[in-house]
């Protein structure tokens, strides 16, 4: 293990669409994340919804304070992969306060992260945009995941915005 990032000027942020999030994967991703001295982590589509999942997260990225929202499970439905799940990582040995937003749903998570220079909206969402793959799209759960972004950018207070997302 390398030595803990020294605090400077810049910080390094970085997008990740995990399609699933297993031990292979974390190890691998954790690797990634030191070898690429990257400090703020979005991971969209972990599909992890246990009691057990902010654990997971705690544990397999111990140098990072996580922020989960677990994956989403239709209403009646108790089989089968749950669906999204969304988790922002920071990591612990930098002190900056974060204040986390209130957002709606389980596709949209935000926090302004206060550096010395600007409060930075951190946003990370989990939007449905592959319509190709589903027979009869509807966009209304997109245009709902769009509002709830503009809302978080309109209601908050900051300085800059960071948009996270698997955006294909």
């Amino acid at each position: 293990m390398m030595a803990p990032h020294q605090q400077s000027d810049c910080v390094t942020f970085m997008s990740y669409n995990s399609t699933g999030m297993n031990n292979m994967k974390a190890k691998w991703l954790c690797e990634a994340l030191e070898d690429l001295e990257i400090d703020y982590c979005a991971i969209q589509e972990h599909f992890k919804n246990t009691k057990s999942t902010d654990k997971f997260f705690r544990d397999k990225f111990s140098e990072f304070n996580s922020y989960v929202i677990p994956a989403h499970q239709a209403p009646g439905v108790d089989s089968g992969r749950c669906s999204g799940g969304i988790t922002q990582l920071s990591r612990k040995c930098y002190n900056v306060k974060k204040d986390r937003v209130k957002t709606v749903g389980y596709r949209v998570q935000a926090q302004v992260l206060n550096f010395p220079e600007t409060s930075l909206l951190w946003i990370n969402a989990y939007l449905p945009t592959d319509p190709g793959l589903m027979a009869g799209w509807d966009e209304t759960n997109l245009l709902d995941c769009l509002t709830e972004i503009e809302k978080v950018i309109r209601d908050t207070r900051h300085t800059d915005v960071l948009l996270a997302a698997d955006l294909n």
